[in-house]
């Protein structure tokens, strides 16, 4: 079973990244403006196989709502 992750709401993902600090030293966090302007592949079923999309503005819900795919397996 495949996940993909997003974050619709633009100003919540906005918030994540500019807010985001290095967890280890010598770790460089991207800038929102990296973000923008990054290499995202759009998911290609035939290429990576179906997924479940998981919405995760509210990372509770989005938590839940993997773990309720994962049980149905």
């Amino acid at each position: 079973m495949r996940f993909e992750t997003v974050i619709a709401d633009e100003s919540e993902h906005r918030r994540r990244v500019t807010t985001r600090y290095p967890d280890l030293d010598a770790q460089m966090v991207p800038t929102w403006g990296d973000v923008i302007a990054g290499d995202y592949v759009p998911w290609d079923s035939e290429r990576d196989r179906p997924r479940y999309l998981i919405d995760m503005t509210d990372a509770e819900e989005g938590v839940a709502e993997a773990l309720g795919r994962l049980r149905q397996v």
